[in-house]
């Protein structure tokens, strides 16, 4: 891991109590220039070649209940995040040169750095839905509190989603120059 990214990833540890497991997987691409590395990563990347990088986050939240005095509630709630990485690597061919090298490991970098920024996206709405958990409670007994923690945790899918699409909206421009 890269010193930047290793500070992104401290930077947005942040009010998260939860752990966070990245898997990471790669794609090879090679190229002699840009245009035949942009051409190896749209046939090797995630999504035919649509995305450069890609994360699958999974929320994964525990808890316990405890009851007292008729009044239920989720007690040491805990949001883990598992993350699945889909990155690229560089296969150096034998005519890459000159500044081919540098520029590939400039390409992995970003698109790395770009992957944890969804990491810390998720970290975000895995606090969120941490404080909205361990404030559920009910007086009809402990069985409803499972189904009341679903909900919030598909209430706020759709938001953290939305930030998802917005943060590939404001670096998309980057990142394609990276290739061009």
């Amino acid at each position: 891991m890269s010193a930047a990214v290793a500070a992104l990833a401290f930077a947005i540890a942040g009010a998260f109590a939860g752990e966070v497991t990245v898997r990471k997987s790669y794609y090879g691409f090679s190229g002699e220039n840009r245009a035949e590395m942009k051409s190896s990563v749209a046939m090797n990347g995630p999504k035919g070649g649509f995305a450069w990088g890609l994360s699958f986050i999974d929320f994964e939240p525990e808890w316990r209940t405890k009851s007292d005095g008729g009044v239920c509630r989720l007690a040491d709630v805990r949001v883990d995040l598992r993350v699945e990485m889909r990155l690229p690597r560089w296969r150096p061919g034998f005519g890459a040169a000159g500044a081919v090298p540098r520029h590939a490991r400039r390409f992995m970098s970003a698109i790395e750095r770009h992957e944890y920024g969804h990491v810390a996206i998720a970290r975000r709405y895995a606090v969120e839905l941490t404080r909205r958990l361990s404030a559920l409670k009910t007086s009809g007994g402990c069985w409803p509190l499972r189904s009341m923690a679903n909900a919030e945790r598909e209430a706020i899918k759709p938001r953290h989603l939305a930030a998802h699409r917005a943060y590939d909206n404001r670096t998309s421009k980057g990142l394609k120059a990276l290739l061009n």
